[in-house]
C-alpha cells in the first residue's frame, strides 16, 4: 500500500489556490514555542528509541538469520536503506507542520533549509515509505512462491511479471511525486502538463493504491489457505518456518494499514475542516516514525531466531551482575 503522505499536504496546499516560487516562499513563520517544545520532546524520545532499536534490528537481521530464511533476510536488508533514511530524517530534522505556509519547518539538528531542499527531503521520505510498503508485499508474495513451489506448477513468467509490475508502478508513483512536488514549482513549463494536473495525481495514486490493497488481500488469503491445505504433507519445521515469517510480515502489514487509516482521516480532515490541519498532520507524521519502530520490534519478536538472540542478550546482562554479587557475598551456614 503506497503512502502519499506529503502528497496529501500538497493537495491541501493546492485547494487554497496558492502558487509560489521556491526561492521566494517564506519558511520562517513563527511556531508557538510551547508547540515546538512539546513536539520536540516527543521526537527526541522517539530518536533515542530509534538509535537503540535500529542498530539492534540491523545486526540481528544480518547476522542471526537462519540459512532457511535467506530470501526473507535479503528482502529485509533491501529495505534497510529506506528505513535508515526515514528514521534518521525525522530524528535529525524534527519536522513540525506549519499551516500558515502549508509546509514543514525543521527544528532539529538540520534547520533553516531552503524550501526546495525541504520539499526534496520530504519527498524522498515519502518515496522511502512507498518502497518499504511494497517490500512487505513482495515478502508475502515470496512466502507463497516458496511454499507452493513443490505443489503448484506456475508459469516461469508469473512471478517475474508480478515483481516487474510492482517495480514499474512504484517507479511511476515516485516519478509522479518528484514531478508534482519538486519539479513543478521550479519549472513553470510543467504547470499545464497533464502529469502535474491534480486530478491525474489523485487518480493515478488512487489506482496504484487500489492495486496494492487488492494484492495484499489476495496474497494473504492465498498464504493462509494454501498453508492449511498442505499442512498434512509438509514437515513441521517447514510449516513452522512459513507460519513464523508469514505472521511477522502480516503484523507489519497491519501496522501499515493502521497508518493508512490515519492518512484517510487526514484526507477527510482536509476536505471537511482545515482549522486543525496542522495538528492532524503532526500527529500523522509522528505516527509515521512510530510505525517504523513498531515494524522493527514486531519483526524482532515474531521471528524466533531474532527473539531468542534478544532474550539471551538480556539473560546474560542479568546473570553477570548476579554472579558477581554471589561471588562477593559471604556464605554463612549454620550447623
Amino acid at each position: 500500500m503506497n503512502s502519499t503522505l506529503f502528497g496529501i499536504y500538497k493537495i491541501s496546499f493546492s485547494t487554497q489556490k496558492v502558487h509560489f516560487n521556491m526561492e521566494e516562499h517564506d519558511t520562517s513563520v513563527s511556531i508557538n514555542p510551547t508547540t515546538v517544545t512539546v513536539y520536540g520532546v516527543i521526537y527526541y524520545v522517539l530518536t533515542v528509541i530509534n538509535f537503540i532499536v535500529t542498530p539492534t534490528y540491523m545486526y540481528v537481521v544480518i547476522f542471526k538469520s537462519k540459512d532457511t530464511m535467506k530470501s526473507f533476510k535479503n528482502l529485509l536488508i533491501a529495505g534497510m536503506p529506506f528505513l535508515i533514511y526515514s528514521t534518521t530524517f525525522i530524528s535529525i530534522t524534527i519536522p513540525i507542520y506549519a499551516y500558515k505556509i502549508c509546509n514543514y519547518q525543521f527544528h532539529g539538528v538540520i534547520k533553516g533549509v531552503s524550501l526546495a531542499t525541504n520539499v526534496a527531503m520530504t519527498t524522498a521520505l515519502d518515496i522511502c515509505d512507498q518502497m518499504n510498503a511494497d517490500l512487505m508485499l513482495v515478502m508475502l508474495i515470496n512466502r507463497y512462491q516458496i511454499i507452493s513451489a513443490n505443489f503448484i506448477e506456475h508459469s516461469k513468467f508469473l512471478y517475474p511479471a508480478i515483481y516487474a509490475f510492482l517495480a514499474l508502478t512504484n517507479v511511476l508513483q515516485s516519478a509522479i511525486l518528484i514531478v508534482k512536488l519538486v519539479l513543478e514549482p521550479i519549472m513553470p513549463s510543467l504547470e499545464n502538463s497533464f502529469i502535474t494536473n491534480i486530478n491525474f495525481f489523485i487518480i493515478s495514486t488512487g489506482l496504484i493504491l487500489l492495486s496494492r490493497i487488492y494484492a495484499h488481500l489476495k496474497i494473504v488469503f492465498l498464504n493462509r489457505s494454501f498453508a492449511t491445505k498442505v499442512k498434512p504433507v509438509i514437515t513441521p519445521a517447514t510449516l513452522q518456518l512459513h507460519t513464523m515469517l508469514f505472521r511477522a510480515v502480516l503484523s507489519n502489514v497491519f501496522v501499515t494499514i493502521v497508518s493508512k487509516l490515519l492518512y484517510m482521516t487526514l484526507v477527510i480532515g482536509i476536505l471537511v475542516d482545515q482549522s486543525s490541519l496542522d495538528i492532524l498532520i503532526n500527529i500523522v507524521t509522528m505516527f509515521h516514525n512510530i510505525s517504523y519502530i513498531c515494524e522493527m520490534v514486531i519483526t524482532l519478536y515474531f521471528v524466533k531466531p531474532y527473539r531468542e538472540f534478544i532474550a539471551s542478550f538480556f539473560r546474560r546482562s542479568v546473570e553477570v551482575p548476579i554472579a558477581a554479587f554471589r561471588s562477593n557475598t559471604f556464605q554463612i551456614s549454620f550447623h
